[in-house]
């Protein structure tokens, strides 16, 4: 092949390149309703998917508008979409999908068609099996470098206080007036003046944190350490699991703190005299 050829071929290639329509990865959804959660009443026609991430949701012409190359795809015309919806402290389905089964072992375990099961370590155990080095062993055990029996994720979940059914969760004064906990605030299983030391090897090393915090006083504990780590740089998710009692001032701190907060609230009903 001469050289004229060469870069005539060479220029064609580049020019349809060029000339690809743009969106043409693109893959667009329809369904019978879709509904993106972003609102009351909020629904819309399709969702423009690129790569397995969403591009866009809205009206099928304005999509089609946008990326012009896109594919459509009807498989759901007639089924309603919405966002996946992520069990975030999974007591119930775990329960089911072991109680299922004459012996089941945590791991491996058998689980339903299409759902995957993900690990968060846990700091105690992290602490007693790796000292120091624990941060970097959950690094290691999100990049693969060390083997794990599910994925891992970039988390750590620690416990500040005890739990609702063993009256053990850390209440203010005057702490439980009836039941085994009688005369008690219950216990921290994180001195509350330790949390934010505890906490931030993890934070250093790039890792989001979920805090068991149930009662009223260990909120104010948990909320104090994250103002700090917050005041370090901290801009990972910080997750309190299952936070049963709470103010209404400690509700406006933890959006202030950008908390997320997984509530449990039934349990607050369903061990009150008065409920």
């Amino acid at each position: 092949m001469s050289m004229r050829c060469l870069w005539f071929a060479t220029a064609c290639l580049c020019l349809a390149a060029c000339t690809e329509p743009p969106g043409s990865a693109v893959t667009i959804y329809t369904a019978d309703e879709i509904i993106p959660m972003t609102g009351e009443g909020v629904t819309a026609e399709a969702v423009a998917v690129e790569g397995g991430i969403i591009q866009d949701v809205g009206e099928l012409e304005v999509l089609r508008a946008r990326f012009p190359g896109a594919a459509i795809d009807e498989t759901f015309r007639e089924l309603t979409m919405l966002p996946g919806l992520i069990d975030p402290h999974m007591h119930v389905l775990l329960g089911g999908m072991l109680y299922a089964h004459p012996f089941a072992p945590p791991w491996p375990m058998a689980t339903p068609d299409g759902f995957r099961l993900y690990l968060v370590p846990e700091f105690r155990a992290l602490q007693q099996a790796f000292g120091s080095d624990a941060p970097q062993v959950v690094r290691d055990l999100v990049s693969g470098v060390r083997p794990a029996p599910a994925p891992v994720l970039p988390r750590v979940k620690f416990f500040a206080d005890g739990a609702f059914y063993s009256q053990t969760m850390r209440l203010s004064p005057p702490g439980y007036l009836a039941g085994q906990s009688r005369g008690s605030l219950g216990l921290w299983v994180i001195p509350e003046s330790e949390i934010a030391a505890t906490v931030r090897p993890y934070t250093q090393a790039g890792l989001s944190v979920h805090i068991h915090s149930n009662g009223d006083a260990a909120q104010t504990a948990t909320l104090d350490a994250l103002a700090e780590l917050r005041a370090d740089g901290f801009t990972g998710d910080f997750v309190i699991e299952h936070g049963g009692l709470f103010s209404p001032q400690q509700v406006r701190r933890a959006g202030e703190l950008q908390t997320m907060v997984s509530a449990a609230r039934v349990f607050s009903a369903a061990r009150s005299s008065s409920a």
